[in-house]
């Protein structure tokens, strides 16, 4: 500081001479000796593998990021993270999901968002090396062996127990299921000659359309308005003749079989506008929309509790049949 100060004293007084001043106060030239034979002793023995092109653009930058090599996974860090969130929420649930669960979740979920993929079009799952990516990148989930049922804990499900839990508040625990409905009158057995080789009868068609019909209802016994899915593009007016007031029409351009978009579209259209709050919906567990990712999301917004019947239960325990 004294010499700046008398610099600029001195500044004053234009018969003196200039003195050159650094404009800025940096490290410039404040290395040591020592310091400069430890750095050119560091790179000369390749303790720091650095390239130098690496090193001084990090240095221009002051970016000190690893970014990792090659490209970045097919679902993106975001939807991967969703998709693991899923999977541990469904086994929290007494759900866990297998490797195949696993690789249709992917495919089902990698549609949904519109990412073009290599994934089989024809077992709608996403593959092997995949799945083995997949579960590298997210080491939190692990193949395990599910867990048997012990004695003492089944025997603790008991008619006292799943009253208190299950039928509390019946008006709002509902029960939705599906089944498929033949279109085409089936002909009786009839009377004919022995040894005739073909006997017909007349039916509306030669094959009928199948149509799926979608009911729900809750502990009370109160029903919601049929739900139908159709064959086709168009709603023909036809098709509503007689249907139940309420009752909610689908179309779907390839077959009339339920699927994770017709299920979610139904929740969404049908279910959640008549729901009371803090529900329960009861589905079958062995079709693969009841594990949908988005479908489960949407609900737990919704405040929809989404439960599963396990399949070999499911006939027994479902209420519409």
């Amino acid at each position: 500081m004294g010499r700046l100060w008398w610099h600029c004293e001195q500044k004053q007084d234009k018969n003196m001479p200039n003195m050159y001043m650094r404009k800025n106060f940096n490290n410039r030239g404040s290395r040591t000796k020592d310091n400069l034979k430890n750095a050119m002793a560091a790179v000369k023995d390749s303790l720091m593998p650095v390239r130098r092109a690496s090193l001084e653009r990090r240095l221009k930058h002051n970016n000190d990021k690893k970014w990792k090599l090659g490209p970045d996974s097919l679902l993106g860090t975001s939807n991967e993270k969703r998709l693991v969130r899923h999977i541990k929420n469904m086994q929290k649930s007494g759900f866990a999901l297998t490797r195949q669960d696993v690789r249709r979740l992917a495919y089902e979920f990698t549609n949904q968002l519109g990412f073009r993929h290599k994934f089989n079009p024809n077992t709608e799952m996403a593959g092997h090396v995949w799945l083995q990516s997949f579960l590298r990148r997210n080491p939190t989930i692990t193949n395990r062996k599910s867990e048997g049922l012990s004695l003492p804990r089944s025997q603790s499900m008991n008619r006292e127990v799943v009253k208190n839990i299950l039928f509390d508040k019946p008006m709002n625990i509902f029960n939705m299921d599906k089944s498929g409905l033949q279109l085409n009158n089936r002909p009786d057995k009839v009377l004919a000659e022995q040894g005739s080789k073909s006997v017909s009868a007349i039916t509306s068609s030669e094959k009928g359309e199948t149509i799926t019909l979608v009911a729900c209802c809750n502990a009370e016994g109160t029903f919601l308005p049929p739900a139908t899915i159709m064959k086709g593009k168009n709603i023909k007016k036809e098709f509503e003749d007689n249907l139940p007031p309420g009752s909610k029409l689908f179309m779907s351009p390839k077959s009339a079989y339920m699927n994770s978009q017709f299920c979610l579209s139904w929740l969404k259209e049908h279910f959640t506008p008549r729901k009371p709050e803090g529900k329960t919906l009861l589905l079958d567990g062995h079709t693969p929309h009841s594990t949908s990712v988005e479908m489960l999301e949407y609900a737990k917004e919704n405040d929809i509790i989404l439960l599963c019947f396990p399949s070999p239960w499911h006939p027994f325990l479902t209420a519409i049949r």
